[in-house]
């Protein structure tokens, strides 16, 4: 299973954009982001406002939080229904960059997904200057919704069909 290559545009607009232009770094920021990604036979769309502390003598270090509203719609999608654990055989960050074992995968293919989630997030940033910086979030806690679906579960050559739904709740945390 390939993961499809995807076209990311992000739009902030600053609510508190004198400050931002001033010779000194603001104490606080608040702007609204506008996220789309498109890819093959999937894609999002996302809208967040953010509020951001600069923090120190120089406000250099950034901490923040912020709401996020995420839509994604996929067609022939295939979800992997095993933990990761099992899946690459580690978990935490470096997951992503091991090569997965098919033989301990199983996977849920779904025609047409449509989800939609709201979330609150952390932030956590640098400024460089006045006009860039760099920032991370997190979704901290938050819900997804949407409509049930029925798929092809497929576990090796066997296979059945069943129905799936959105996770309703979601936490992040550190194991």
């Amino acid at each position: 299973m390939r993961l499809p290559y995807r076209l990311l545009f992000s739009f902030a607009l600053s609510l508190g954009a004198y400050a931002a232009f001033s010779q000194t770094l603001p104490a606080t920021s608040r702007f609204v982001d506008l996220d789309l990604a498109v890819g093959d036979a999937e894609g999002s769309l996302a809208l967040s406002y953010n509020y951001d502390w600069g923090l120190g003598k120089n406000k250099k270090m950034v901490v923040g939080l912020g709401a996020r509203f995420t839509s994604y719609f996929g067609k022939n999608q295939y979800y992997v229904t095993a933990p990761a654990k099992l899946t690459s055989g580690s978990t935490g960050p470096g997951v992503f960059f091991k090569e997965n074992i098919p033989e301990n995968m199983d996977t849920f293919l779904i025609k047409t997904a449509q989800v939609n989630a709201v979330n609150l997030f952390v932030t956590l940033g640098y400024n460089l200057s006045e006009r860039l910086s760099f920032r991370f979030n997190i979704d901290a806690i938050g819900f997804s919704f949407g409509k049930s679906t029925t798929g092809n579960y497929i576990n090796g050559v066997q296979g059945s069909i069943e129905s799936g739904s959105p996770t309703s709740f979601q936490l992040t945390f550190n194991q």
